[in-house]
């Protein structure tokens, strides 16, 4: 029986983690890298058709939305 490990999403990991130190050296607000994330996605989806690309846009950008969120001042 073929099983499917975790270890698929350690390179996902390892490359948000590694796009996050540019975006907290430069204090790019997530809601701006959010949209850049969804943009790029949306590019490589449609215009360039490379779905690689487009799938880790796309994953990004639901990392982000944590991001995006813990931006909001609480109450």
């Amino acid at each position: 029986m073929y099983e499917v490990g975790v270890s698929w999403s350690l390179n996902y990991e390892m490359l948000f983690y590694l796009l996050f130190i540019p975006i907290s050296i430069y204090r790019i607000k997530a809601g701006v890298a959010l949209s850049l994330s969804l943009a790029s996605a949306l590019f490589f989806q449609f215009v360039v058709g490379w779905e690689q690309a487009a799938l880790y846009s796309y994953g990004f950008s639901f990392w982000l939305i944590g991001l995006w969120l813990v931006s909001f001042p609480r109450k």
